[in-house]
């Protein structure tokens, strides 16, 4: 088991194992991350995927929808400074219509991506906001004026969070977990954009 807090959070998250036994949420108890009101322990990709889709935050399938980070994307996200604000624009693409796993309790409703992504938002704004996280700036995107045509956008928000101790905390959430699987079935392609919060001036630097 890794010694260092964030690595620690990472084999909860990333890593996949086979698990011998099924352990309860409640299991999150073991290693402590530091400025964080919260507890971890390792969590299977079993334990992970039995919430989630394959494509789930904790899984290890990939695809080019980028929905998910890659392995490699998130050990960069776990290099940068991990006390400070961060602020994490984001930008999504719905699908037409939802696709949840099957078996899911949405699977046979027909929702459209946007209908997912609303229970998404409804369901883990609770932990959003009980990390500290908030929206500081959300648009309805109207036109890409420069960049690839087919890179259009259906929201644009920036979420900042105290730190990346808040924003793991909230990803590794037995709830969260349960609502992330609404944001895989909404999402056709999305980027997420860790940034450094810096303050606002006249001009465009």
């Amino acid at each position: 088991m890794p010694q260092d807090p964030i690595q620690r959070v990472t084999a909860a998250w990333l890593i996949s194992r086979p698990s011998k036994t099924s352990r309860s949420a409640r299991a999150f108890a073991a290693a402590s991350i530091p400025g964080s009101n919260r507890d971890f322990s390792l969590v299977t990709r079993e334990e992970y995927t039995s919430t989630a889709s394959s494509q789930s935050w904790g899984g290890t399938v990939i695809t080019d929808a980028h929905i998910d980070p890659t392995r490699e994307q998130f050990d960069a996200f776990k290099a940068l400074p991990r006390d400070a604000p961060i602020a994490m624009l984001n930008l999504v693409r719905y699908r037409e219509r939802a696709a949840y796993p099957d078996g899911h309790d949405c699977a046979a409703l027909g929702l459209t991506g946007a209908e997912a992504y609303a229970r998404y938002g409804a369901e883990s704004g609770p932990i959003f906001r009980r990390v500290g996280g908030s929206v500081i700036w959300s648009g309805a995107p109207q036109l890409v004026l420069t960049g690839p045509a087919d890179e259009a956008w259906d929201t644009a928000f920036v979420a900042l969070y105290p730190n990346a101790h808040a924003f793991l905390e909230m990803v590794t959430d037995p709830a969260y977990r349960l609502a992330v699987v609404h944001r895989q079935a909404a999402v056709a392609t999305s980027r997420l954009i860790r940034c450094e919060p810096r303050e606002a001036g006249a001009g465009f630097a």
